[in-house]
């Protein structure tokens, strides 16, 4: 998350507007190729999902969750925010990790999301 949110940061920065379908085909290559990771997802300033690993998710607003209210606020560049577990749509319980994205002058842009495989996470936790 933390290399995705860098470059995301540096096309705040400079204004460019990154194409969200090409930024959803990389998102899918970095899900894919990352162990326990389902989706990869960026949201905006108001917490609309515009790219996603996973196209269902796009149009879906993440504003009303916690971890989304979090990483606007704590204005933290360098700050991983983990949610609480939590029931999608789907009924399926996950976790979202989030790294908020700033410009340079500090205003928030939006964030990177990575939810973890359900079963990924629930094995790790039981052999804690």
């Amino acid at each position: 998350l933390r290399s995705l949110k860098e470059e995301l940061s540096t096309k705040a920065i400079h204004g460019e507007m990154t194409d969200r379908d090409a930024l959803s085909g990389r998102l899918k290559i970095y899900a894919s190729s990352t162990p326990g990771v389902r989706s990869i997802s960026v949201a905006d300033a108001e917490g609309l999902f515009v790219a996603s690993s996973h196209p269902a998710l796009i149009g879906i607003s993440s504003h009303q969750r916690a971890y989304f209210h979090s990483a606007k606020a704590l204005k933290d560049p360098n700050v991983l925010i983990i949610s609480e577990p939590f029931n999608t749509k789907l009924g399926e319980s996950i976790v979202q990790f989030a790294r908020p994205v700033f410009d340079a002058s500090g205003a928030f842009q939006g964030s990177v999301y990575a939810t973890l495989e359900p079963m990924f996470y629930t094995s790790l936790l039981k052999s804690i």
